[in-house]
């Protein structure tokens, strides 16, 4: 289980990505990386060095359901040039729970997208995170690499798949009427297989907001019951309460 567990505190997959057919998942458009960005601050993405961020984060005990509050700051604080890429560096974004809420995030943008470094996330290799893929238009489907872990007895599988739900809508999110905001459904979609039994394949899910100005301002994880896979259940919201973009 701790295989199934880790594709949680992943923040989401890839510099190669594939187009493949697997589970009954339909094929969808591969993204594309620019591998030379003008700049670290694009709509929807403001995550220059400087820029500040305070979110409230509440997390869900499922079994004993009851919310926990917190206050998540999240900063960039420096910049990474890899020689082919350069990131902003900072904590408190993309959490996926609240262990890792403090986990450094590697961000960059450019005219084709919002990506994620992750670090070591293939087989101790650096992969980008597809977020965003511009332009934003309603019902436009990307997805990531396939990431395959083999242990002892078994082997297990993930990725990532993000669809565009609305765009150019309002939300309202704690005081704050955003007003030009597109909703983002990004799924992990997992899959483990021990040896001589049928594959397991679960599915968990965020709904991740984006304003055009502010970047992330809201995110919604929905956890899929292992043992009732039509139930799932919210547990972790993270809602943007203040921020200051350098």
């Amino acid at each position: 289980m701790k295989i199934l567990q880790s594709a949680f505190v992943l923040l989401g997959c890839a510099t190669a990505f594939l187009s493949c057919q697997k589970d009954g998942i339909t094929t969808l458009e591969p993204s594309v990386l620019n591998p030379n960005p003008a700049v670290n601050k694009c709509d929807y993405s403001p995550y220059s060095v400087g820029s500040t961020f305070t979110f409230e984060l509440a997390t869900k005990n499922i079994q004993a359901n009851k919310w926990s509050f917190a206050e998540n700051k999240g900063s960039m604080t420096r910049l990474l040039d890899t020689l082919t890429q350069k990131y902003s560096v900072g904590v408190g974004f993309f959490p996926q729970d609240t262990s890792v809420k403090k986990t450094e995030s590697f961000i960059r943008c450019d005219a084709m997208g919002l990506y994620v470094l992750a670090k070591g996330i293939n087989n101790g290799k650096d992969m980008e995170l597809p977020m965003l893929q511009y332009p934003l238009t309603v019902g436009r489907t990307w997805k990531s690499a396939v990431v395959t872990t083999t242990f002892s007895g078994g082997n297990s599988t993930f990725y990532y798949e993000y669809k565009v739900i609305k765009t150019g809508t309002s939300r309202l999110v704690k005081a704050t009427t955003f007003t030009d905001v597109a909703e983002i459904q990004e799924s992990v979609v997992y899959s483990t297989q021990y040896t001589g039994s049928p594959a397991i394949t679960q599915t968990s899910t965020y709904s991740r907001f984006y304003d055009k100005k502010a970047g992330v301002i809201e995110t919604i994880f929905f956890s899929q019951n292992p043992f009732m896979p039509s139930v799932k259940d919210t547990s972790m919201v993270q809602k943007l309460v203040a921020y200051n973009i350098k």
